[in-house]
Protein backbone atom coordinates (compact mmCIF):
# COMPACT_ATOMS: atom_id res chain seq x y z
CA UNK A 1 0.00 0.00 0.00
CA UNK A 2 0.68 3.34 -0.78
CA UNK A 3 2.16 5.51 1.83
CA UNK A 4 2.30 9.18 2.85
CA UNK A 5 6.07 10.12 1.45
CA UNK A 6 5.84 14.20 1.63
CA UNK A 7 3.24 16.81 3.26
CA UNK A 8 0.23 18.20 1.14
CA UNK A 9 2.21 21.71 1.54
CA UNK A 10 5.02 20.57 -0.11
CA UNK A 11 3.84 19.26 -3.02
CA UNK A 12 1.26 21.92 -3.31
CA UNK A 13 4.43 24.67 -3.24
CA UNK A 14 6.30 22.29 -5.59
CA UNK A 15 3.63 21.99 -7.90
CA UNK A 16 2.85 25.96 -8.43
CA UNK A 17 6.70 26.07 -8.93
CA UNK A 18 6.81 24.12 -11.79
CA UNK A 19 3.57 25.59 -13.09
CA UNK A 20 4.33 28.94 -12.87
CA UNK A 21 1.05 29.59 -10.71
CA UNK A 22 1.59 31.35 -7.26
CA UNK A 23 -0.93 31.36 -4.54
CA UNK A 24 -2.56 34.58 -6.05
CA UNK A 25 -3.36 32.57 -9.07
CA UNK A 26 -5.27 29.83 -7.21
CA UNK A 27 -7.28 32.25 -5.36
CA UNK A 28 -8.36 34.37 -8.34
CA UNK A 29 -9.20 31.32 -10.31
CA UNK A 30 -11.59 29.53 -7.82
CA UNK A 31 -13.05 32.58 -6.31
CA UNK A 32 -11.50 32.10 -2.96
CA UNK A 33 -10.13 34.47 -0.61
CA UNK A 34 -5.63 34.55 -0.64
CA UNK A 35 -6.24 33.65 2.59
CA UNK A 36 -7.47 30.02 2.42
CA UNK A 37 -4.82 29.41 -0.12
CA UNK A 38 -2.04 30.82 2.25
CA UNK A 39 -3.52 28.67 5.25
CA UNK A 40 -3.23 25.62 2.55
CA UNK A 41 0.67 26.12 2.15
CA UNK A 42 1.69 26.72 5.56
CA UNK A 43 3.08 24.05 6.96
CA UNK A 44 1.97 25.19 10.90
CA UNK A 45 -1.56 25.21 9.77
CA UNK A 46 -3.74 22.10 10.45
CA UNK A 47 -6.33 23.39 7.50
CA UNK A 48 -6.15 21.50 4.71
CA UNK A 49 -8.87 21.42 2.05
CA UNK A 50 -11.81 19.28 1.89
CA UNK A 51 -11.54 16.40 -0.81
CA UNK A 52 -13.22 18.65 -3.82
CA UNK A 53 -11.58 21.59 -3.23
CA UNK A 54 -8.26 18.91 -3.37
CA UNK A 55 -9.31 17.62 -6.84
CA UNK A 56 -9.67 21.40 -8.16
CA UNK A 57 -6.41 22.35 -6.96
CA UNK A 58 -4.97 19.16 -8.58
CA UNK A 59 -6.88 19.33 -11.68
CA UNK A 60 -5.84 23.27 -12.08
CA UNK A 61 -2.31 22.54 -11.69
CA UNK A 62 -2.47 18.73 -14.04
CA UNK A 63 -1.13 17.06 -10.72
CA UNK A 64 -2.68 13.61 -9.71
CA UNK A 65 -4.54 14.38 -6.65
CA UNK A 66 -3.39 11.47 -4.80
CA UNK A 67 0.37 12.49 -5.42
CA UNK A 68 -0.65 15.69 -4.42
CA UNK A 69 -2.29 14.71 -1.06
CA UNK A 70 1.56 13.17 -0.23
CA UNK A 71 1.18 9.36 -1.28
CA UNK A 72 3.72 7.87 -2.84
CA UNK A 73 2.85 7.68 -6.39
CA UNK A 74 3.44 9.33 -9.94
CA UNK A 75 2.80 13.20 -10.05
CA UNK A 76 1.75 12.46 -13.53
CA UNK A 77 0.80 15.23 -15.75
CA UNK A 78 4.14 16.82 -16.67
CA UNK A 79 5.02 17.93 -19.99
CA UNK A 80 8.17 16.69 -21.37
CA UNK A 81 9.71 20.16 -20.21
CA UNK A 82 8.57 20.44 -17.23
CA UNK A 83 10.22 16.85 -16.55
CA UNK A 84 13.63 17.84 -17.92
CA UNK A 85 13.39 21.11 -15.64
CA UNK A 86 12.90 18.28 -12.48
CA UNK A 87 15.93 16.39 -13.99
CA UNK A 88 18.07 20.02 -14.32
CA UNK A 89 17.36 20.40 -11.00
CA UNK A 90 18.58 17.06 -9.72
CA UNK A 91 22.03 17.90 -11.28
CA UNK A 92 25.30 19.27 -9.78
CA UNK A 93 26.99 21.88 -11.81
CA UNK A 94 29.62 20.00 -13.92
CA UNK A 95 26.80 17.79 -15.17
CA UNK A 96 25.09 21.37 -15.70
CA UNK A 97 27.67 22.64 -17.86
CA UNK A 98 27.84 19.39 -20.21
CA UNK A 99 24.53 19.59 -20.98
CA UNK A 100 25.05 23.28 -21.83
CA UNK A 101 27.53 22.11 -23.87
CA UNK A 102 25.81 19.30 -25.56
CA UNK A 103 23.00 21.68 -25.89
CA UNK A 104 25.27 24.44 -27.85
CA UNK A 105 26.42 21.66 -29.72
CA UNK A 106 22.84 20.34 -30.57
CA UNK A 107 21.99 24.13 -31.82
CA UNK A 108 25.24 24.36 -34.15
CA UNK A 109 23.99 20.92 -35.89
CA UNK A 110 20.45 21.96 -36.50
CA UNK A 111 21.56 25.74 -37.75
CA UNK A 112 23.49 24.34 -40.23
CA UNK A 113 21.14 21.71 -41.14
CA UNK A 114 18.16 24.70 -41.75
CA UNK A 115 20.74 26.85 -43.93
CA UNK A 116 20.66 23.60 -46.75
Amino acid sequence: MNEIVESFEERLKYAMSIRGKTQSDIAKYFNWSRSTVSQYCNPHITYKPKADRMYQIAEYLNVNPTWLMGYDVPMNGLSNKEKLMVEINKMDNSSLERLMAYMEAFKAVEDKLKDK
